[in-house]
């Protein structure tokens, strides 16, 4: 396990082929004229010192998907906004968006959101999917039904908290077989 506090995009892309599950707590952009331009944010040192010492590095799903995991990938969680959302009429089949992107690069699940979600709800949807995860683990393997249950699991403990407010609970998403 490693923990990038402030990675540049060459700093994830180097570190993601090393591992089964990548966890990314980052913002995301999804350009609506441009679905390629599509990028995460990650905040990382700026190399001169300067009264901002944090600044934005684009990791772009050009990047994404030029990058190749290794056959041991299995999860991508992204706590991003938004990461499985398409704005563009016209590529609504061609899934150009970031989730995808990391499915490319060879993760075959991918938990994302389909529109910003509330960053508050967030800590709790990945607490309560990592809490299932390591619970069915204790009964079966690591296998695809697993995670899908699991993210079914996270997604049905926000709505209990927040029924009628779907758009806090809903965008989560398992983008995987």
């Amino acid at each position: 396990m490693a923990c990038l506090p402030q990675p540049s995009a060459a700093d994830v892309l180097r570190e993601v082929p090393q591992y089964h599950f990548l966890y990314v707590f980052s913002h995301g952009v999804s350009d609506a004229r441009d679905p390629s331009k599509s990028h995460l944010i990650p905040l990382k040192e700026h190399p001169i010192h300067s009264k901002d010492p944090i600044f934005a590095d684009l990791l772009t799903v050009s990047d994404i998907a030029s990058t190749y995991v290794g056959s041991d990938a299995f999860t991508a969680f992204l706590t991003a906004c938004p990461t499985a959302e398409t704005h563009k009429p016209t590529l609504v089949d061609e899934e150009l968006q970031i989730g995808n992107m990391f499915q490319l690069a060879g993760f075959p699940h991918v938990i994302a959101t389909l529109w910003s979600a509330y960053g508050f709800m967030c800590p709790d949807f990945s607490e309560t999917f990592y809490r299932s995860v390591c619970r069915l683990m204790e009964f079966e393997p690591l296998d695809n039904d697993l995670v899908n249950i699991a993210t079914s699991m996270a997604v049905l403990s926000l709505m209990k908290e927040a029924m009628y407010e779907p758009l806090l609970w809903a965008p989560f998403t398992d983008m995987g077989p």
